[in-house]
């Protein structure tokens, strides 16, 4: 289980980088959001059946349990299908990812804070994702 809990998560890192979680961690806190961390697929699932996040930003590499697989049991899941989540990865997966049911896909070791802020913006703006065909892929 996650060091940082509380009331209400808004935004679950998933990501077996400590590194990553701390960066990112940092940076939604420079764009006003609250976020918690974890190491693996399987605490994420745990942490979002016991406190669903407003948003999910989910890494695809991990051991154990890849973010594939977390994006495929969220989204077959009637309680947590409609959290948003983005994607971050070095893989161009984007049509699969869209099928799986991604918001946003991030290049991994491409993330700024205005990317990040940029990747929100649309996750929370329905109209921006309603006919995309692959979702959303933030470049340079």
């Amino acid at each position: 289980m996650p060091a940082q809990v509380f009331e209400e998560a808004q935004v679950l890192i998933v990501d077996d980088d400590p590194d990553a979680r701390i960066i990112l961690t940092r940076m939604f806190k420079i764009i006003g959001w609250e976020s918690a961390a974890v190491k693996n697929g399987q605490e994420a699932l745990t942490f979002i059946e016991q406190t669903p996040p407003t948003m999910i930003l989910l890494d695809l590499m991990m051991p154990h349990m890849s973010g594939f697989e977390v994006l495929t049991r969220l989204k077959g899941n009637p309680t947590t299908r409609n959290i948003p989540v983005i994607i971050i990865s070095a893989l161009g997966a984007d049509q699969r990812l869209k099928r799986l049911g991604a918001s946003v896909v991030l290049p991994k070791g491409e993330i700024s804070v205005e990317k990040l802020k940029r990747a929100v913006d649309i996750v929370l703006e329905p109209l921006h994702r309603v006919d995309s065909s692959t979702p959303t892929h933030l470049s340079a």
